[in-house]
């Protein structure tokens, strides 16, 4: 929520009054077609991070036994057997699951969303 306000609120006025010459008579027009794409890549960095802390959070949570069948909670049993080769097994599942989810929530935001950014590919 604050990266996509904070996205909103740095749109340049000169923008919005550009857009208002060359047509854009609602406000409706206005967040279409200049705050939003102006305010995208503020939203996109928020959903990464996001994204991150919910996985910290799933994980947290799997640890402290809310289900018997998830890494962390894997990851914790083992540690309790001293078993800390699984232990870091574990550690580096996690790790690489979420590394994963960053890169393909990445390339899909990236590839699809923000293709304006890349420019003129020649």
């Amino acid at each position: 929520m604050i990266n996509t306000f904070t996205g909103f609120k740095s749109v340049s006025k000169v923008y919005v009054e550009a857009a208002k010459v060359l047509g854009c008579n609602t406000n409706f027009e206005l967040i279409r077609y200049v705050a939003l794409p102006s305010a995208l890549p503020s939203i996109a960095a928020g959903i990464r991070i996001a994204m991150g802390v919910g996985w910290m959070c799933l994980v947290a949570a799997e640890m402290f036994g809310v289900s018997r069948n998830g890494l962390g909670y894997q990851m914790w049993h083992f540690y309790d057997l001293h078993r800390m080769e699984f232990v870091l097994v574990y550690m580096l599942i996690l790790g690489f699951l979420g590394l994963l989810i960053d890169r393909l929530l990445r390339y899909y935001i990236d590839g699809k969303l923000l293709k304006w950014r890349k420019g003129v590919v020649i």
